[in-house]
């Protein structure tokens, strides 16, 4: 195995849904970490949390082919992180300030470029082939 910064770089791991109990394989396709407690289920109507399970069974696989519609773990972008805090300010409006209120794009610009900047090569989860980001 080659040296990475990250021990989960580039593996395949195990998330598992709390709720439901369904089992996913999701590869991290960098050298980045990724979260612990992981995405929504991706099973039907379930929303439950899943989390890393059987670390010690991650699999390394640098040269992993996804196929359509299973879920990697890639480094986040500026882009992405837009869509992410305009749901959020969508799904939010009635909290915001007054001063938010007022120029609600620009509102959106300040607090993502906030949350990129402070991680950069944050994990995100998207969709292989298809690029649909976990969450949207």
């Amino acid at each position: 195995m080659m040296e990475h910064k990250h021990t989960e770089a580039f593996m395949l791991m195990t998330y598992k849904c709390e709720e439901c109990g369904t089992v996913e394989i999701i590869w991290n396709s960098r050298d980045g970490v990724t979260p612990f407690m992981g995405p929504t289920c991706n099973r039907g109507a379930c929303v439950g949390a899943t989390l890393h399970e059987n670390w010690s069974g991650d699999v390394y696989a640098p040269d992993y082919k996804p196929s359509v519609g299973e879920r990697i773990w890639r480094d986040g972008t500026l882009d992405m992180m837009r869509d992410i805090k305009r749901r959020m300010v969508e799904c939010n409006s009635e909290y915001l300030s007054d001063e938010a209120k007022q120029d609600i794009e620009a509102f959106i610009e300040k607090i993502a470029i906030e949350e990129h900047e402070s991680q950069p090569g944050w994990p995100a989860l998207i969709e292989a082939h298809t690029g649909k980001v976990d969450g949207l």
